[in-house]
């Protein structure tokens, strides 16, 4: 609460930019019409088009937040970025002003149905206690390896032997995991890659896999 001086604050905030009708401008007004919201004078709100609108990577977000903040938290944006790019700038703003919630439920729905689906049954031989993350607004998996293997290796293996490339958990501090994303793929592409995927479950599943007896990498997937 105010009167104790604390607020609530998720990320680091971007800089908007000057004050005139920019690509920038118009996404904090779109945000606006859209419900972007400032709960209390003790709330901070910081928006993402990464997972809810497919932008990873474009580093593009708003924040809303009471009016009397906007000086300081430009003087802390100051000494972390200039802006984000403005082809990112543009691409976010077509995603609220021509996209918009309906064409993100349609997008999350049908990832739903097709590519979580297929990366679930691909860990399935790592038993059901070994997945994690399986919630209706996410776009990765998480997957505890047998015995707590050496995530770094088994990436390696997944991708030189089997075609499959998935984040060691050791890069999210969570060793002996793997991150297996399902929403950079079509689902054709997902479906296949899942295919290879389970298969090298199925050998991790046995014991085998990289640095076994079991001819070493433990099979390739045809």
């Amino acid at each position: 609460r105010t009167t104790r001086g604390l607020r609530g604050v998720a990320a680091p905030p971007r800089r908007e930019g000057p004050a005139r009708r920019t690509a920038s401008r118009r996404i904090i007004f779109a945000a606006k019409r859209l419900g972007a919201q400032v709960e209390g004078e003790h709330v901070i709100n910081l928006f993402s088009f990464s997972k809810a609108y497919g932008l990873m990577g474009w580093r593009v977000g708003y924040i809303a937040h009471p009016a009397h903040l906007a000086g300081n938290l430009l003087k802390a944006q100051d000494s972390v970025a200039i802006c984000a790019p403005v082809a990112s700038q543009k691409v976010a703003l077509a995603a609220l002003e021509e996209a918009g919630s309906p064409w993100v439920r349609e997008k999350v729905e049908a990832l739903a149905a097709r590519q979580k689906r297929a990366v679930l049954e691909a860990l399935a031989p790592l038993g059901a206690e070994a997945i994690s993350g399986a919630a209706d607004g996410a776009i990765y998996l998480m997957a505890t390896l047998p015995d707590a293997r050496d995530d770094e290796a088994i990436v390696e293996w997944l991708c030189e032997r089997h075609g499959v490339a998935v984040i060691p958990g050791t890069a999210h501090g969570l060793p002996g995991t793997v991150r297996v994303c399902y929403a950079n793929l079509d689902a054709d592409a997902c479906e296949d890659a899942c295919e290879r995927l389970r298969f090298a479950c199925e050998i991790l599943a046995a014991g085998g896999g990289p640095g076994t007896v079991a001819g070493n990498w433990g099979g390739i997937y045809k």
